[in-house]
């Protein structure tokens, strides 16, 4: 998996990129892209 996160230009309370590397092994192989539609 290309493990290429892109850094949201918002920071908000609650963002996920700091526990990505957490998250990522948890996830179904066969997913190329994800996308958190949740903002704060």
């Amino acid at each position: 998996m290309n493990e290429s996160f892109i850094k949201s230009p918002l920071n908000y309370i609650g963002g996920r990129y700091k526990i990505l590397s957490q998250m990522v092994p948890l996830f179904p192989k066969d997913i190329n892209c994800f996308v958190d539609l949740f903002a704060g």
